[in-house]
């Protein structure tokens, strides 16, 4: 993708359900409640399944993953 392309212009890489893998350790930025920011919420490896897509600004699309 072009810096000049959205994202959203192009259908989401990943539908509900799908099966994800963790790239990366992911922390708490603050924006998921009840866990102190900075706090693990997901390490490298897991594997999680998309439970729903929302869009960022009008030009990124976010998913939403539920770990076990």
């Amino acid at each position: 993708m072009q810096l000049d392309e959205l994202e959203l212009e192009l259908p989401p890489a990943f539908d509900i359900g799908s099966k994800v893998r963790t790239r990366k350790l992911i922390r708490n930025d603050g924006t998921y409640p009840g866990q102190d920011i900075g706090a693990t919420l997901a390490k490298k490896g897991e594997i999680g399944y998309v439970v729903s897509i929302g869009t960022f600004l009008q030009n990124s699309y976010i998913y939403a993953v539920h770990f076990n």
